[in-house]
């Protein structure tokens, strides 16, 4: 069985998950811990890796997949022309080998590397270890924005400044 990226509504990854559950399919949303800081305190807190996004698995010759479109969470399952995009088996293989024994992707650390905005840059670990695009924005926390292309689109995606080298 393959596969397929379904989009959510914001913040509704979780309702989603729940509903296409119910629904027989296998899901799965990978999520990552991030620190909150809010009024002086700060919580460690899980989050999706890919918000707005989870994945789901079935067979289209089977399954009553475009029910996926109508369900609860749910805005699209992502699509071109009028059948799903099939997602890259190794692309979810590589992200769940960074699951830890909770759930959790964790990702390597690395060095900062002397980059700059406008750049082109590798990422060197994590799910998406190898693949290369460009540095759009650097904020003080030591994260990145690294364009990147995901099934034919282009994807804003946030990582650690330590994770990425200039190609």
């Amino acid at each position: 069985m393959n596969w397929y990226v379904v989009q959510t509504k914001p913040n509704s990854e979780m309702l989603a998950l729940t509903h296409l559950s119910r629904q027989g399919f296998s899901v799965w949303l990978p999520k990552c811990s991030r620190i909150i800081r809010h009024a002086r305190q700060t919580k460690e807190v899980l989050r999706p890796f890919f918000p707005g996004y989870l994945f789901v698995q079935f067979d289209p010759k089977r399954a009553r997949w475009r029910a996926i479109n109508s369900t609860v969470g749910v805005i699209r399952l992502v699509s071109f022309s009028s059948s799903p995009s099939i997602l890259d088996a190794k692309f979810i293989e590589n992200l769940k080998a960074c699951e830890n024994q909770d759930g959790i992707i964790e990702s390597d650390h690395r060095s900062p590397q002397n980059i700059s905005v406008g750049d082109a840059v590798e990422i060197l670990n994590g799910p998406m270890a190898g693949a290369v695009g460009k540095l759009l924005r650097m904020d003080t926390a030591n994260r990145v924005t690294v364009l990147l292309e995901l099934l034919g689109n282009f994807v804003h995606s946030q990582i650690a400044r330590k994770n990425i080298m200039p190609v």
